[in-house]
Formats: C-alpha cells, sequence, structure tokens
C-alpha cells in the first residue's frame, strides 16, 4: 500500500503526462525580473492545459490590474513576468500539497527559478514559499515583506497569500490589495522606507527615575503601551526573570528597562539562568519605581496581548488590570473575526515597519536548544531594538484600528458593545488562569497506571492474532502495519482513503497508476464500521482509545517536557503550586476558549462509555474518570453547568427556523440524523422494514424514554438513492466520513 514514488523531469515542454498524471509548466517570458509561485494547478487548469486559467488565477489578473502591476510588457504581447506553480499537477482527490509534491515536483522549479533569473521571486500561499525556502518557513512569519533569498545573490523573496485563500475569505482582499501594491512599488523601483523606532536603554534607578519624571511632565493623563521579555517556564518557577521591560508613550519612541543582559554560555554546558549578566544597578528599587507608573491613577495601558505581559508583572506585585484600556489583539478580534492576530502580521498590515522580529526569530530557530524557555539568551544588540519595535508597532497600529472600532463602540450607553465584551472577558480571563485547578496528583498516578496497564494487556491479545496470521514485530501504532492486517491480510473491504474519500466508488474512477498512490484508511470511524468483521479490528478499536487518552492525558513523567511545552500529558503541566494553569485564549471563532497547556476542555467525556468497554474486554474494572483528579481548594466545591447544544439553540432562535428548534426541543431526536435524510434524500425503514417518516419518530420521542428510544433506534435501516442499504451504525459513521464525500457503503 505504499505510495509509487516518482521522480520529476527537469524540464517539459508546457504539459506532460507522467505515471497517468497531467503535468504543466508555467508560462510567461523567460529570463524576467519577477517569478510568481502558487501552490498547483485546479482543475480549470488541467482542462486547459495551461496554469492561472481557473478562477483563483482570473482574481489574480485582476488584482495585478487593478493595483497597475504590468504583467505585461508595454506595447507587446509579450509577459513581463513568469508564472508557475510549485507543484505541478493537480492533487488527486483535493489531497492538499505534502512535502512528497513537492520534493517530486522540485527538479522542475529549480530549473525554471535558474532559466527566470528572477530579481524577485512572488510565493503565493504556504506550498510556494517553502518550496523556495524550505519546510522551516511559515507565512505567517513572511507575509507581506521583502527577504533576501539565502542562497541566490541579488533575489528578494516576497510572500503573500494564494488568490484561492482570496476566494474563500473576501475578507482578506484588502490586506492582498495592499500587499500587490507593495509589489507595484517594487517594479517601478521604489523601496519603501521602513518606519524607525528611537529607543533609550535604562539600566540605572537613577535613569529610571528620570524617565517617570520627564512622562507625567510632558503628559497629564499618558496612555502607555506595555511589554516585557523575560526567561522561564512560567511565571511562577523559581528561576524565572522579567529580563527587559519596554514602555511605548509616544509613535516612534520607546525606552527598554534592562534588568539582565543575554545569559552567557559556558562552554560545553546548556544554558542556565544563573550565568546570566546583571544590568540594572538596583533591581528592587527598579521595581518599585516601575510598579509607581504602571499603576499611577494617571495612566492607561494596552499592548498587544497584554494579558501574557500582566500575568508576569503580577509575579513581580504590579497590577496593571485596572489601568489596561486597550489591547490591539482583542481589537482585531472584534474587527475581523478571524485571524491572524499575531503581532507580526498585524504590524505588516497595519505599519511600514515590516517583519522586524525576523533577526531574533531567526536567531532563536538556531538556538532554539537554549531558548526553550524564552528569550534569556538572545545577544542584547537583537533584542533591545525588537524589544522597542515591541511597544512601538502596537502604538502605530491602534491609530489604524480605532476608527475600524468607532461601530462596535458607540452607542455605549444603550447595550454593552462588542469591545466592551472582550475587555471584560480579558479580566476573568486573568482569574481563571493565575487560580489554576488543583490537582489529586495520587488519583492522576493510579490512573496512569491503570490505562498503561489495560494498553498492555490489549497489546498482548493483538500480538497473539497477528502472530497467527503470520505477522512478526507487529506496531498498532504504525497505520501502514494496521492496514497491512486488515486490507491484505483479513481481506476486508475498504471504507475510504487516506484523505476521506470513499474507497469503493472512488476506486471505480481512478487509473491503476493513480490507485497506486493512494492507501486505505484506518481511522476510528473505519475500525468502527468493521469493528464486527474481526477481532482483531475491536482489539484495535480499543488500543487506539486507551492509548489516546495515555498520549494527551496520562502520561508517564518526562523530564523533556514542562509547564511550557505541549507535550509530556497532565502530568508535566502541574506548576510549582500543585496546580493546572492552563492557557485560555479568547480568538476561537466559535465564542468558546480554547485552551492550552493544557487542554482542559478536551478531557475525555463522550468517549468514556468507550473505554469502558476496553477494559471490560480485558476484565478489568474501570477506574475514576480523568476529570476527577481534579480537586477543589479546602473550602470550596465544584459545580457543573452545561447547557447542551447551545449554539444550535441560538441559532435556532436567530433564524427562526422553528423546525430546527422543534427537533432540539424533543428528548432523544437528533438534529443531525434529521439534516443527514432530508439533504441526502434517505430512506428509513422501521423494524418491520417499512418506510417511516421524520415526523413519525419524532412522536414516537415524547412517548418514549431516551434509553427505550435508542435500543428502537440501531433497528432502523437507511436506504440512499443508489439503492445501497446501511444499518444504524453505518450511517451515523458515514456521516462522519463528511457530508461531502458521504460514503453509504456500495
Amino acid at each position: 500500500m505504499a505510495k509509487t514514488k516518482i521522480k520529476g523531469p527537469e524540464w517539459i515542454e508546457n504539459t506532460q503526462t507522467i505515471e497517468g498524471v497531467k503535468w504543466l509548466r508555467g508560462f510567461g517570458t523567460l529570463p524576467s525580473d519577477f517569478l510568481l509561485i502558487a501552490s498547483h494547478p485546479g482543475i480549470e487548469e488541467v482542462k486547459s492545459g495551461t496554469v492561472f486559467t481557473g478562477p483563483s488565477g482570473k482574481l489574480l489578473f485582476e488584482i495585478m490590474r487593478k493595483v497597475s502591476f504590468e504583467y505585461m510588457r508595454p506595447n507587446s504581447s509579450e509577459y513581463n513576468i513568469y508564472m508557475t506553480n510549485a507543484v505541478k499537477y493537480l492533487p488527486l482527490a483535493g489531497k492538499k500539497v505534502n512535502a512528497h509534491d513537492l520534493a517530486v515536483c522540485a527538479p522542475l522549479l529549480q530549473e525554471e527559478i535558474k532559466r527566470c533569473k528572477p530579481k524577485v521571486i512572488i510565493c503565493l500561499g504556504a506550498p510556494a514559499l517553502k518550496a523556495v525556502l524550505g519546510n522551516g518557513h511559515t507565512l505567517s512569519t513572511y507575509k507581506g515583506s521583502f527577504v533576501k533569498h539565502p542562497e541566490l545573490p541579488n533575489v528578494e523573496v516576497f510572500t503573500t497569500y494564494n488568490p484561492a485563500y482570496i476566494l474563500r475569505n473576501p475578507e482578506a482582499a484588502e490586506e492582498y490589495e495592499r500587499d500587490w501594491k507593495l509589489l507595484t512599488e517594487r517594479q517601478s523601483g521604489k523601496i519603501r522606507k521602513l518606519d524607525v523606532t528611537d529607543y533609550t536603554v535604562i539600566n540605572s534607578v537613577a535613569k529610571l527615575q528620570a524617565f517617570k519624571t520627564a512622562l507625567f511632565e510632558k503628559y497629564d493623563n499618558p496612555m502607555l503601551v506595555i511589554d516585557c521579555e523575560w526567561n522561564g517556564a512560567t511565571w511562577m518557577s523559581k528561576d524565572r526573570y522579567i529580563r527587559t521591560i519596554q514602555i511605548g508613550s509616544s509613535v516612534g519612541k520607546a525606552v527598554v528597562v534592562e534588568f539582565y543582559s543575554e545569559g552567557v554560555v559556558p562552554e560545553g554546558k546548556t544554558w542556565e539562568p544563573k550565568y546570566k549578566k546583571d544590568e540594572m544597578d538596583d533591581h528592587d528599587t527598579a521595581w518599585k519605581i516601575i510598579k509607581e507608573i504602571l499603576e499611577d491613577p494617571r495612566v492607561t495601558l494596552t499592548g498587544h496581548n497584554i494579558i501574557a505581559d500582566g500575568e508576569w508583572l503580577l509575579s513581580y506585585d504590579i497590577d496593571v488590570r485596572p489601568r489596561t484600556i486597550f489591547d490591539t489583539m482583542l481589537a482585531e478580534h472584534v474587527i475581523n473575526g478571524v485571524g491572524p492576530f499575531s503581532l507580526d502580521n498585524m504590524t505588516v498590515k497595519y505599519t511600514s515597519m515590516g517583519h522586524y522580529d525576523l533577526e531574533v526569530k531567526e536567531w532563536v530557530k538556531l538556538h532554539k536548544e537554549i531558548c526553550a524557555h524564552g528569550f534569556g539568551p538572545v545577544p542584547r544588540d537583537l533584542l533591545l531594538p525588537y524589544g522597542a519595535k515591541d511597544v512601538d508597532a502596537p502604538r502605530r497600529i491602534i491609530s489604524s484600528q480605532i476608527p475600524k472600532l468607532i461601530p462596535y463602540m458607540e452607542p455605549r450607553g444603550k447595550y454593552p458593545s462588542l469591545w466592551d465584551i472582550e475587555m471584560a472577558t480579558a479580566q476573568a480571563i486573568y482569574e481563571l488562569e493565575t487560580t489554576g485547578i488543583l490537582v489529586d496528583p495520587k488519583r492522576l498516578e493510579s490512573l496512569t497506571l491503570a490505562y498503561k496497564n489495560v494498553l498492555s494487556d490489549l497489546a498482548n491479545q493483538l500480538q497473539i492474532i497477528v502472530t497467527h496470521e503470520g505477522v512478526e514485530n507487529f506496531n498498532f501504532r504504525s497505520p501502514i502495519q494496521v492496514a497491512h492486517v486488515m486490507f491484505d491480510i483479513l481481506e476486508l473491504q475498504p471504507i475510504k482513503t487516506t484523505k476521506n474519500q470513499p474507497w469503493a466508488e472512488f476506486m471505480r474512477n481512478q487509473s491503476p497508476e493513480a490507485q497506486k498512490l493512494y492507501a486505505p484508511s484506518t481511522d476510528m470511524n473505519t475500525l468502527e464500521i468493521l469493528q464486527e468483521k474481526h477481532p482483531f479490528v475491536k482489539l484495535m478499536m480499543h488500543i487506539r482509545r486507551i492509548d489516546t487518552v495515555r498520549k494527551y492525558w496520562l502520561r508517564d513523567k518526562v523530564e523533556t517536557f514542562d509547564e511550557a511545552t505541549k507535550e509530556g500529558g497532565i502530568i508535566a503541566k502541574i506548576w510549582v503550586d500543585g496546580k493546572l494553569h492552563p492557557h485560555f485564549s479568547q480568538l476561537a471563532e466559535t465564542g468558546r476558549f480554547r485552551h492550552s497547556k493544557p487542554n482542559i476542555a478536551n478531557w475525555p467525556k463522550k468517549s468514556e462509555g468507550y473505554v469502558k468497554k476496553a477494559f471490560e474486554s480485558v476484565n478489568k474494572p474501570m477506574p475514576q474518570i480523568i476529570r476527577t483528579i481534579a480537586i477543589p481548594t479546602s473550602g470550596k466545591v465544584f459545580m457543573e453547568g452545561d447547557f447542551r447544544q447551545a449554539e444550535l439553540w441560538a441559532l435556532a432562535r436567530l433564524s427562526g427556523d422553528t423546525n430546527m428548534s422543534r427537533l432540539l426541543a424533543t428528548p432523544g431526536m437528533d438534529l443531525h440524523d434529521s439534516t443527514a435524510i432530508d439533504a441526502f434524500h434517505i430512506t428509513v425503514l422501521g423494524p418491520d422494514g417499512k418506510p417511516i417518516q421524520n415526523e413519525y419518530i419524532l412522536e414516537l420521542a415524547k412517548t418514549m424514554s431516551k434509553e427505550d428510544l435508542d435500543v428502537w433506534k440501531n433497528q432502523l435501516s437507511y436506504i440512499n438513492p443508489r439503492g445501497n442499504t446501511l444499518s444504524r451504525q453505518a450511517f451515523k459513521a458515514g456521516i462522519r466520513i463528511s457530508a461531502k464525500n458521504l460514503n453509504f457503503g456500495t
């Protein structure tokens, strides 16, 4: 089932079919000053045999015309640019471009670059960027600015969105147009001058006191932008420290209060905090002055994601919450709803400062082992100007955001605005994050051991089966090996491809060469459908569920994982006070908080019944549920409240959909079932084999208990327009494959 390795050509003439796949070369003038690289051709391009002829290409040319980018040579039919794709063929069945695709097409792309001899390479999207600069480069880091190509002298690389992204996200069109204006300026020979930040370094109490005096002499009510650079796994770690705090009082001006210089790395040793070099002459007095400035009632404060700096300052007994009135990250969330929300992206979007953080990011990337817990080791000649710009950028961004925020901030007297809600919520998050959740370490240890033992027992049972089938050295975590046993040895019928395409239907439409590029999926959905076909499948399903719990939550203690990492399970995220202090994000599109380090919202709940079956399969009692490791502090109790399907209720009410409201209000009814039955024209057969309507199920739900209704539903059959019949279990599993590629069997 392994993919066939195809070696790409170094050159083709326009189009060429290789192993049944149509390849398309770029078009335009060679050589040319500008080389444009997108991700891959679309269906329209494959049909026409020419790239950039589909909807994305049409939008691209429209934008270039709008900003006066000269893609045609004046008074000529020749192109002024060469345009191509990183991947020369259409990834089959909607598959995303991956490293394999980029590697296969690399020889041809490199030859195009060589023949083009460009001055500027324009990368449209992440795949194009990775193809040009390598895997470690991300769109969010490089978008919207010119960077030097590391291997090609006098060649710059500019990255922006792929036009297909704009078709899906029209709200990004303004930003996309701004990027093309920068390219038009470069084409005309204009080099935009970057905004400059003047800064003063303060590393003595005398200078800090002088700054405080001058600040209040100049401003009656100063609005300050603040930011900190620190080192430590958390703000509670014993060896943590704030290295610098930056304060901005006006555009283009900043002070950097420096407490420590970079850490010294002894030869042959790992960098440690104790080697840091003092810069401030009197730490205690300096922090006292900073507290006086930031907590002064005349001061208002702002920043980008200011809660992160606020929590560190709280550990220094400085509370910025009462003075904080604005946050550029939260403001962007109000304005746009969807990201990106990083300061880097917003700086490029709203200012002419460029990617000022690139040097620091590159240094940290090269020294990631010693920078795991912050910017302590970063050389001061890199860190200090970076820190100064970290407060100048939000100051400049605010002036662009305020006009866009006005519709959300008025009329204040009638109702709370979205902005008021965002800022108020940030205050609550301070409390959630700093208070934390107390953990019962003994219960966590016993649960970890119980799951570890059950996983071992299940793995032993599985090994007996595969050994009987002649398989040695079986690894249940290898999808390739699992697929080999299920589909080659046991000869079970695959359900879908690894790219979520219905297997039988999809394979019927593919050439033998194309079929070699695909493998059958062994995901949980597939295992659920096939679990009664062979004991191996049910055991694999149990193992996957237990292994997932072990992987994400009940890990053994590993020293390389700590509170600052995402790995390591719950045990690695317990802080020195015995609590979990997860990070809460307000930026989820659903309106719910996202959680990380650890993700407490994702602790097993619905899957507990499945996990119980796994324990029972090896004759072991189910231990207490994982959520019970969280315990209230002395004198407190936990309360649980949950409004089931709250978003659906709100959607039903706002849309006025009475049928949706009726389904939600009827116990035992499944809105997703009903929607799928209507949308895909499914015929439902009752236990007696006669067709029944949704209305009948709805009326029945009013007279039966949920348990009895579930038993009755399990006797239903489902027939799609092609005449395929499924059990209820297969029908439910089919919905989960995806509405677009719903698989009703063959």
